[in-house]
């Protein structure tokens, strides 16, 4: 009892001064970087399990921040208001009703400033929507999906019930996410129908992922999920096609943005290790609008992130002793190290 109402207390302490620091940022001259720091620490304590009333005081705070600087979490921290639409929509599915109305009104807000900014709130709504695909891929248990489908018809009731909002598309918008974070639900339950049997997991996640091949951000994520799965049962090849696809999924929308010499020419040139990376120009730009607002947020789809998916499927490659695709990967990933002198890296 002790402890718990200790560690209470230092919650609430570090709430306080995080609120003073918010409290003087318009002072501040690098507001941008405190603010992440601000967002990563109020980030952690939701992530931490708290008391009924320092969860109370974390969603206010955390309700505070997206007032006061909605534009800078939006666009400037999108890896971090990633990450803040994950953990509310875990704290949407919780046990505890309180909780749940907590996390409600805060992704409600956070879906009604981003709309208020661009007239639609297609990034937040990408990002919730990845999140909840992450989480149903990662671990079926950790939230429960009928506290989860009430909070949805709470998101629905708010949207329908703001008079703010009730001359605009926002409403409308609302159901549709909820909608779509519905079907990902009832794929949780047939995913959890399968989870002894991981051929036809394997399958079912193939399908879900395919569904996604106009949609970068979800297909990627899927893509990485199947990949996780196939590591685990040690299918080393498997997992090195996922995380192949992934990376040419990422070379096409890179090609299709910039096309400098050193990238690889969208997915065409990772055919030599499979016919079936061409599925991935799905994303061509008579497919989708690279400048669509919510399109790619993932830092995946960067320069570095491309590196990152190749390092990961080479030495997969060689490890089921598929050399010629490994080296396949290697002429891929070289030219990148050349153009940015990772030397360190060329010798490896």
């Amino acid at each position: 009892m002790i402890e718990s109402s200790l560690a209470g207390e230092a919650s609430l302490v570090v709430l306080d001064i995080l609120e003073l620091l918010i409290g003087n940022t318009l002072h501040i001259e690098n507001l941008q970087s405190v603010l992440g720091k601000n967002l990563e620490v109020l980030l952690h304590l939701m992530l931490c399990n708290q008391s009924i009333e320092v969860s109370r005081c974390v969603f206010a705070s955390q309700r505070a921040i997206v007032r006061k600087f909605p534009e800078l979490i939006l666009y400037e921290e999108t890896e971090q208001c990633a990450e803040l639409c994950a953990r509310l929509l875990k704290h949407c599915s919780s046990s505890m009703a309180d909780v749940r109305a907590w996390a409600c009104a805060s992704l409600y807000l956070l879906m009604r400033q981003n709309y208020e900014i661009g007239q639609n709130f297609a990034r937040v709504k990408v990002q919730v929507t990845v999140a909840l695909s992450s989480i149903v891929a990662g671990s079926t248990k950790s939230f429960n999906e009928h506290h989860l489908r009430r909070s949805l018809k709470t998101l629905i009731l708010y949207a329908e019930g703001d008079d703010d909002m009730y001359q605009t598309s926002f409403p409308e918008q609302v159901k549709e996410l909820a909608i779509n974070l519905h079907r990902i639900l009832l794929d949780t339950v047939k995913m959890k129908s399968f989870q002894n049997d991981h051929e036809m997991l394997m399958d079912l996640m193939y399908r879900i992922s395919k569904g996604y091949q106009t949609s970068p951000d979800l297909r990627l994520t899927w893509l990485q999920n199947m990949a996780k799965q196939h590591n685990e049962k040690d299918h080393y090849t498997e997992s090195a096609m996922c995380l192949t696809h992934a990376a040419a999924l990422v070379a096409e929308y890179l090609y299709m943005l910039d096309g400098s010499q050193h990238l690889p020419v969208g997915c065409v040139t990772f055919q030599k290790i499979s016919p079936n990376m061409l599925e991935e120009s799905a994303i061509s730009d008579d497919v989708i609008n690279p400048d669509e607002e919510g399109i790619a947020t993932s830092r995946l789809f960067t320069e570095s992130g491309l590196i990152g998916l190749l390092e990961q499927a080479a030495p997969m490659f060689r490890e089921s002793q598929l050399y010629e695709a490994a080296a396949e990967i290697y002429k891929l990933v070289i030219p990148l190290y050349e153009h940015r002198r990772k030397n360190h890296s060329l010798e490896s």
